[in-house]
This record gives C-alpha cells, structure tokens and sequence, in this order.
C-alpha cells in the first residue's frame, strides 16, 4: 500500500468517525440511551461478508420501548449514485430484519427494532431526497447531524 491509499483510508476513517460521533452525540443531548456497535460487518453464518456499514449504533429513547438500530455510511462527496447504492443496500437490510432468513441469521437480535439509516459527507450533492434518512454534514469547522429517527 503507498502513501497515498494510507492517506485517503486515514481520512476515511477520520470522516467515519466524526460522522458516527455527531449522530451519537445528538441522540445522548435528545434523551436517546446509545451504544456504538462494534462490528460494522453482516457476516453470513458461513462468514462471507453480506453489508458493510460505516458505522453502527444502537438506540434507545428513555420515554419509549422504542429500540432502533441506525446503519451510517459516509462518503467523501455523496452523490445520487451513491445514495442510490445506500438505498439499495439499506432496504435489503430492512428487507432481511423483517424475515428469519439463515443468511442474515446475525441480524436476529435485532428483528424488534426499528432500522433508521444516515448519511455522512462533508458534500453532499445538492437535491438529494433524503427525507427517509438522516444526514450529517460539515458545517464550518464541525460536523453537524440532522436526525428523523
């Protein structure tokens, strides 16, 4: 690997991160008990790799029995391309919550609770429809999370 991969998996990470620390802090300041999961992988049984996300986090709001997993995925410009593919990949997930299917047999601890996706970019393309989902944005020197959970 050169210098320049390590450079950019550095600032993806960095971008990772930041993105997974302002949706978890927004949630905690509005009453939401979080965790960060540490797995970002949907492994099959057999251990082939069926999704990949950025980041994690499981929720629950103290005034209800409301438990909500939140799948994050950042990119360093989001485009309609690429929020196509997270749709795409966010309702395969739902999709597999919602059916006992083998394949997705790691997501059986979480077929109660409701799944809520966000999207991370310090640019994301103007006209997004990203109504269903929340965003988390650079704003000056920070980044800033708009949540609809």
């Amino acid at each position: 690997m050169n210098l320049w991969d390590i450079h950019n998996k550095n600032r993806d990470r960095e971008l990772e991160l930041n993105v997974e620390d302002a949706v978890f802090r927004k949630l905690q300041d509005s009453g939401w008990s979080v965790t960060k999961l540490d797995s970002r992988t949907i492994s099959a049984p057999g251990g082939r790799k069926l999704l990949e996300w950025d980041g994690i986090l499981k929720a629950k709001h103290e005034e209800s029995s409301r438990n909500v997993l939140i799948v994050i995925e950042t990119k360093q410009i989001f485009t309609s391309k690429k929020f196509d593919d997270f749709k795409e990949r966010f309702a395969t997930m739902k999709k597999a919550m919602e059916n006992e299917n083998d394949e997705y047999a790691a997501l059986l601890p979480f077929k109660n609770h409701e799944l809520r996706g966000v999207i991370g970019s310090p640019v994301i393309q103007p006209g997004l429809a990203t109504s269903d989902f929340s965003y988390v944005t650079a704003k000056i020197d920070q980044f800033e999370a708009f949540l609809n959970i």
